[in-house]
């Protein structure tokens, strides 16, 4: 992969609002910065838990994606599919949710099933992870 590709993916998916910016100015439009801040201290908490999770996943399992990869593509599938049939569904709801602040906590799980933070930790880490130990097991990084 050559850096310009790569840097290019890394510059556009961070500007790119995903559902936790969306779910975080909805947060901050209903409650304000100080009332939403739990709910921000969990995304971000999240996004570096992602982080580490995403990087010692990557090294851990480098021989075996190929034989994962299947399975992964057929989960993904699986939840993306799960997501559309919950957003077309319209549920109505007795209780009223207005008032309802969301929790660190909250925020740390959405974050940690964002699907978005997981396709860009996991290929910002295959990228770089994968290439560097390649570099390192051969002759040319000596």
């Amino acid at each position: 992969m050559s850096l310009v590709a790569f840097l290019s993916y890394v510059i556009i998916t961070s500007i790119t609002p995903g559902p936790s910016n969306i779910i975080l100015m909805n947060e901050a439009r209903s409650f304000g910065f100080i009332g939403s801040w739990r709910f921000i201290s969990g995304i971000l908490a999240g996004f570096a838990v992602l982080g580490i999770m995403s990087g010692l996943f990557t090294t851990g399992l480098y021989n075996f994606i190929p034989i994962v990869e299947p399975y992964f593509k057929v989960a993904g599938v699986i939840y993306l599919l799960y997501l559309a049939w919950q957003v077309g569904l319209n549920k109505s709801s007795a209780v009223s949710t207005h008032n309802m602040h969301s929790s660190f906590l909250s925020g740390f799980i959405f974050q940690i099933i964002n699907v978005k933070s997981i396709l860009f930790f996991l290929l910002v880490m295959s990228a770089s992870f994968c290439h560097f130990m390649i570099l390192l097991s051969s002759s040319q990084f000596i």
